[in-house]
């Protein structure tokens, strides 16, 4: 089935796949930077501003509530305006229900900045499902699927899961397909697959919400890859190649990079029989699986990078081979620099190759290494600025 799969994608030439693995690969280079930096980013939210008395608040109505958060739009600007509209979603928060709470909310997403946007669809979602719990996804569901709309989708599938008597492939089983639909169930497994309590139970519950139609985006397998090393990493890999082209290869990037930390070594072990199935045969191979091998290197290096060096000698020469050395040669520099090089001067696609010697000669600069951006600078004077191999 799976020879089957991969076999019948195509994806251009060789030419253009090592092209492109040579983009990914340089690419890399802002994440082999921030790796090794040692500055610290000022990411400071804005704070919310807590409440001093303690006395029970008294509710208010949905109008007194959009008047007032106009009114602060009239009077303040900036955090001031941020940190008010935070205070607000408090008081939303334990004033407002199902349309009364949408009501707010829109008018929050409209208006209201992004961090408190954020923060209200957490808070309101929940709101809009309490005391009817079908009038809330009704209400949920009958919008547009826009981004801010599918964050909603997404938190109100937290709320259905923290009600453990719903079922959520019933609540749902009359709608049509949609991105709203399939954002509510991503939700509710997220929420389960994150509690760390999902059992085998639960895994075979999501498959019939996969198998009824219900979860079919890719949130959905990303989700069931957060299980946890009792997930069928191959079974939901199976199941993904049901999803359409545009949703395939990054539901199986997710699907991989849960299965490469999670057990790198089986990981490995999967996908190199893809790769002997695809061997000698007349078909190119798709480019998922030329990503898949850069994944899994690059979260197998932290763990075990001698296991990973193996795995990656022992890949047929070719692309395959080229992609995992590129990034074993990126993910190596900062732990061995010269067996990092030695991966990137064993690659066999020239264009592919001076990306991996370049990356390791902004190693060798940034350390001072001058013994080891001799190395490099020797390697690149074998290659012309067209990337193929001197004569």
């Amino acid at each position: 089935m799976f020879s089957i799969f991969w076999a019948g994608v195509i994806f251009g030439s060789k030419r253009e796949r090592a092209a492109q693995a040579s983009v990914r690969l340089a690419s890399s280079k802002a994440e082999h930077q921030v790796q090794f930096a040692s500055e610290d980013r000022d990411r400071n939210p804005p704070k919310r501003v807590e409440r001093s008395d303690k006395a029970p608040q008294k509710r208010k109505s949905v109008d007194a509530i959009l008047a007032e958060f106009s009114g602060l739009r009239e009077r303040l600007t900036g955090r001031e305006l941020e940190q008010a509209q935070f205070t607000l979603i408090d008081e939303a928060k334990s004033s407002l229900r199902g349309e009364d709470a949408l009501r707010f909310l829109e008018e929050l997403m409209a208006h209201g900045s992004d961090n408190a946007v954020v923060y209200g669809i957490q808070m309101c979602a929940m709101d809009i499902l309490l005391g009817d719990l079908p009038k809330g996804l009704e209400l949920i569901l009958a919008k547009e699927a826009n981004p801010d709309n599918l964050k909603l989708a997404r938190a109100a599938g937290y709320g259905v899961s923290s009600w453990g008597q719903y079922d959520v492939g019933k609540l749902l089983q009359g709608y049509p397909d949609s991105k709203l639909r399939d954002a509510i169930v991503a939700g509710y497994l997220q929420s389960r697959a994150r509690s760390g309590n999902i059992s085998a139970e639960d895994v075979r519950k999501f498959w019939t919400l996969v198998e009824q139609g219900l979860a079919r985006n890719k949130d959905v397998y990303s989700t069931l890859a957060e299980a946890g090393k009792d997930t069928d990493f191959a079974g939901i890999l199976a199941k993904a190649t049901q999803l359409d082209e545009g949703q395939r290869a990054e539901t199986s990037r997710a699907v991989v990079a849960g299965w490469s930390q999670e057990n790198p070594a089986a990981c490995a072990v999967f996908l190199k029989g893809q790769i002997g199935q695809l061997a000698g045969g007349d078909n190119q191979p798709a480019k998922e699986l030329v990503q898949q091998v850069e994944l899994l290197v690059t979260n197998w290096v932290p763990n075990n990078s001698r296991q990973a060096a193996e795995w990656v000698s022992s890949l047929p020469a070719g692309e395959f081979y080229d992609a995992g050395a590129g990034r074993l040669s990126m993910k190596l520099m900062s732990r061995n620099p010269e067996e990092g090089l030695a991966y990137a001067s064993s690659i066999s696609d020239p264009g592919l190759k001076r990306s991996a010697l370049e990356l390791s000669r902004d190693w060798a600069s940034r350390m001072n290494d001058a013994n080891l951006l001799e190395k490099v600078n020797g390697l690149l004077s074998t290659l012309p600025e067209g990337g193929e191999e001197a004569e």
